[in-house]
Formats: structure tokens, C-alpha cells, sequence
């Protein structure tokens, strides 16, 4: 899955399919385990530089029981790169990006 990540936005197509569904599938797991083990204190354990993906977890904390609400959430998390990613992470694709459109040009 992990692999899917890193390499599936270098493709078009199926590889932006895999990548979707290879979050899907790790949000869905997080969701699991949260709702198993439903603690704020896993707010506390989220580095500071991950604002995004702190206030997502607190609204699957306070919103567990409502399931349309999770459903947002998943979606959400889905689409988002700042609750998925690292800041680093972030800015490496964003560079590779930019090198890939240059060499393109």
C-alpha cells in the first residue's frame, strides 16, 4: 500500500485509482482501530506541524457514533494530502512535480 502511495501520482490513470483506494483503505483501518480504542490522547501524540490531520481526528473523535459524519471524514481524508502527508512529504511531491512539468516543457 505504501508503495501505491509513493509511486501511483507518478501515473495517470489506474495508478491515481490505486492511490485512492490505497487511502481508502488505511483511513478505513484508522477508523477501526479509533473506534476500538477511542482516546483523545492521540491528539497529543500529532506533531504540531500537522494541523490538518489533528482537527480531522478530533472530528472523527467527537462525531464516532455518526456515521454520516465519518462518511464526510473518510472522503475528506481521501482528498487531502495535508492529513495523509507530511509537511517534507509534501513538498518532495510538489518538487518532483515541478522538475516532471519542466522536463516536460
Amino acid at each position: 500500500l505504501f508503495c501505491i502511495l509513493r509511486h501511483s501520482k507518478e501515473m495517470s490513470g489506474e495508478g491515481e485509482e490505486l492511490h485512492k483506494e490505497a487511502k481508502l483503505f488505511l483511513v478505513r483501518m484508522l477508523i477501526v482501530l479509533v473506534k476500538d480504542y477511542p482516546m483523545k490522547d492521540y491528539l497529543l501524540q500529532i506533531d504540531s506541524s500537522r494541523n490538518a490531520l489533528t482537527f480531522w481526528l478530533e472530528e472523527l473523535l467527537n462525531d464516532l457514533n455518526d456515521e454520516g459524519v465519518v462518511n464526510k471524514l473518510v472522503l475528506s481524508a481521501v482528498a487531502s494530502n495535508e492529513i495523509f502527508y507530511t509537511p517534507e512529504v509534501i513538498k518532495r511531491y510538489r518538487r518532483r512535480k515541478t522538475k516532471t512539468r519542466r522536463g516536460n516543457t
